[in-house]
């Protein structure tokens, strides 16, 4: 196809603008290409010819890209759709129930039945039912861990006070025998003074009847 001069070339408007006037033209050029004469287009001939053939081209530029997003669509949609293969998941057997209620309970053995008991829960573990709810085993060993670490701080304060009453005693009678220990020695060493004194004075008179 070859090019039309500058001076033929009129100013286009934009592709996706239309107008009766440019369907006209381009119900023209149809007309033109089925009966295979070119129609009467007025003083204007050769300018509205080409503004049909530009609508012509532009409107078959749209149709390609209306086509192409499309054929996109369709096919984004074919990525995301389910398989057609569809692996069936086989259900997991259900757990065999047991003869225990369902729920929050727990059953106690017999150092928490005695717990329970202990924190008068109940009368007594005879008592105590084969199953008994979470809360209260939770109540009644917190219960039983709080009295007995107030028992135990008892105890320890009177062990202590017995350790320090045995401690006080084995030392006053340590501090009297080593008195005892003590004073039998100084009476030991003053017998021992005395004999000695009365030894000098027997050698003494037996020295002074051997000078006479």
């Amino acid at each position: 196809m070859s090019r039309l001069p500058k001076s033929v070339t009129p100013s286009l408007k934009p592709f996706f603008q239309s107008s009766p006037s440019t369907v006209g033209n381009i119900r023209q050029f149809v007309s033109f290409r089925t009966a295979g004469s070119i129609p009467s287009v007025g003083k204007e001939g050769p300018k509205n010819v080409f503004h049909t053939l530009c609508c012509g081209v532009g409107n078959g530029y749209r149709s390609k890209h209306f086509v192409r997003t499309i054929s996109s669509s369709l096919k984004c949609l074919k990525d995301v759709e389910e398989p057609k293969e569809v692996h069936e998941v086989k259900e997991k057997e259900a757990p065999k129930r047991s003869g225990a209620p369902m729920g929050q309970f727990i059953k106690p053995n017999l150092r928490q039945k005695r717990m329970l008991v202990w924190s008068k829960k109940y009368p007594s573990v005879a008592e105590v039912p084969e199953y008994v709810p979470v809360s209260k085993m939770v109540n009644a060993t917190d219960i039983f861990r709080i009295k007995a670490n107030l028992a135990t701080m008892v105890v320890f304060l009177i062990a202590s006070y017995i350790t320090i009453k045995i401690g006080q005693h084995h030392r006053t009678k340590h501090i009297l025998e080593c008195q005892q220990e003590a004073d039998d020695y100084h009476d030991m060493m003053d017998l021992f003074d005395a004999e000695l004194d009365k030894a000098e004075e027997n050698e003494k008179r037996y020295l002074e009847k051997q000078k006479k």
